[in-house]
């Protein structure tokens, strides 16, 4: 009864408190080891989950991505190119495109943050879209949201996920992504066509993008990237194919080397890709939020004990509802905190074999909250422009709820029905 108490507390602070998301969840975490509610070793259970460091190895990537410009340079590449420099319409699709596959490896905010800035300058160049500013920062936002799910490093939802269940259920890096990766392309398959048809195609002939060659600190950070993403994928299709080959190689280990590698080579300056003060530059409150959801939502699921009711739900009807109520809480609160405090609760109605894939499913719902201001960061970006008023954010946001919730469930439906 005490954990409850305390976790309700945390989950209201989560909610409606002025303190940091992170200080919250260590108020809930200090007051469980206070009056003894859990072993230490337990609440500190998330600090040292291997989730936490694949996190870890990704924000230091993204640090690396950004202290070396490569992100600016493939954004100036792709707007200078012939295939998308061309129209008005060409250049927001490539855009759409960074956006959407920037989240899966870095934080959204960041994503958003990056690409904001073109976004003005793509109304400066292009004044004939100054009428759909609005709807092409949300359809932007909603780019970063749903690119979020298509890796186990792109959002909170996705660590805490993987981190409550049991580890030998967990899906590999490569599993997440392939079953992901589909349902992340339906969506943005429909953002992108809703969007485009609807901006006006005019010419463009400025020059304000300027490519400019590779520096070696660029060529380091995107070998070493490649790499990296090849050794968190290759296992994973060995173990489709049936092979153990390569199944010593975690990804946690993958990611934790490859980020290790920034530190060890040189840039064209002879200075370190990464050094000692690029640490200090990394989201940690993002890092100890995802961890103290990953305890608390593990501490919740050991104290659910469900069995006195005698309560016996359908697990299709299940899923679907759990998907739903996903999608529209996480309008009113962190992604962190309904990933912590509803994941817990369905999977103690779900048979261990269902964990994995619902724990993604309901992952990508907590991803996919495109309503409110608070629901993402994202969302908090554009609507801090002045330029997308609530009503708007609200009208197109309740198309893309319904349309994810459909998409999951359909998913949800067909993977039962094998």
């Amino acid at each position: 009864m005490i954990f409850y108490l305390i976790f309700g507390l945390t989950l209201l602070l989560w909610m409606i408190s002025p303190l940091p998301l992170y200080v919250s969840g260590l108020i809930g975490l200090c007051l469980c080891a206070l009056l003894e509610v859990a072993p230490l070793s337990k609440l500190l259970y998330g600090f040292a989950h291997p989730v936490i460091f694949l996190f870890l190895s990704g924000f230091l990537f993204a640090r690396a991505l950004e202290k070396s410009g490569l992100d600016q340079y493939f954004l100036s590449l792709g707007l200078k190119s012939k295939t998308f420099g061309k129209n008005s319409r060409s250049r927001l699709l490539y855009l759409l495109l960074i956006a959407f596959t920037l989240s899966g490896w870095i934080s959204n905010t960041a994503t958003m943050a990056i690409l904001l800035p073109l976004a003005f300058r793509l109304f400066d160049n292009h004044p004939e879209l100054t009428s759909h500013r609005s709807f092409i920062l949300l359809s932007l936002a909603y780019a970063c949201a749903i690119g979020g799910g298509l890796t186990p490093i792109g959002s909170p939802p996705n660590a805490i996920a993987q981190g409550i269940i049991d580890p030998a259920l967990a899906l590999s890096f490569f599993e997440w992504m392939l079953y992901a990766a589909p349902l992340c392309l339906i969506l943005f398959y429909f953002l992108t066509k809703d969007t485009l048809k609807r901006i006006p195609i005019m010419e463009y002939q400025g020059s304000d993008f300027i490519q400019k060659k590779l520096s070696s600190s660029q060529k380091w950070v995107m070998s070493i990237f490649a790499l990296t993403v090849a050794f968190w994928v290759i296992p994973g299709i060995f173990k489709l194919l049936g092979s153990q080959s390569l199944a010593h190689l975690k990804s946690t280990t993958v990611g934790l080397t490859g980020a290790t590698l920034l530190f060890l080579f040189k840039d064209e300056n002879k200075v370190p890709i990464l050094e000692g003060e690029d640490i200090k530059k990394i989201d940690w409150p993002s890092l100890f939020l995802f961890a103290e959801g990953i305890s608390l939502g593990a501490l919740l699921k050991d104290n659910i004990d469900l069995s006195p009711l005698g309560l016996q739900i359908p697990i299709l009807g299940l899923i679907v509802l759990a998907i739903f109520i996903c999608i529209f809480l996480t309008e009113l609160s962190s992604n962190t905190a309904i990933a912590s405090s509803v994941f817990p609760l369905i999977f103690a109605f779900t048979p261990e074999q269902y964990q994995a894939g619902l724990g993604l499913l309901l992952a990508l719902a907590c991803n996919s909250a495109f309503m409110l201001p608070i629901a993402t960061p994202p969302n908090t970006i554009v609507y801090g422009t002045g330029l997308v008023s609530k009503t708007e954010m609200a009208t197109l946001g309740l198309k893309y709820n319904i349309l994810a919730a459909t998409v999951f469930s359909l998913a949800a439906i067909m993977r039962m029905a094998v």
